[in-house]
């Protein structure tokens, strides 16, 4: 098992991926922490995961679900998702992000487990 942290300085104002879950890995994702260094409020600020999963008659289904979805953020105001909660996440997730304009910084934490063996 192995903690670690995903900076991003600056989201896209388009859907960008922050973070894929790697090959063989498992990930519990605890904490997001998203911040507006920017001198004005930036809106839309956009936090998702995208998995696929298989369905009741065995298809691969592709999942979006949002996690934060458009919170706008003051200047100099931050959120923080976590409190001892934690999303967990399957080898080929990815964790999206996007912001109406630039100056919009994220940080993931995250424990991943390798090693495991993966049905999909």
């Amino acid at each position: 098992m192995r903690t670690r942290s995903v900076f991003k300085a600056s989201l896209a104002t388009s859907n960008e991926v922050i973070y894929t879950v790697p090959n063989n890995t498992d990930v519990k994702w605890l904490m997001t922490f998203a911040s507006n260094s920017a001198g004005s409020t930036r809106n839309n600020v956009i936090i998702k995961v995208r998995a696929t999963r298989k369905n009741t008659s065995n298809v691969d289904v592709e999942q979006i679900v949002v996690v934060l979805g458009s919170k706008s953020l003051s200047a100099g105001e931050h959120i923080l998702l976590g409190d001892g909660n934690f999303t967990y996440l399957e080898a080929g997730d990815t964790i999206e992000g996007s912001a109406g304009a630039t100056g919009v910084g994220v940080i993931l934490t995250l424990e991943e487990t390798t090693g495991i063996v993966s049905t999909r």
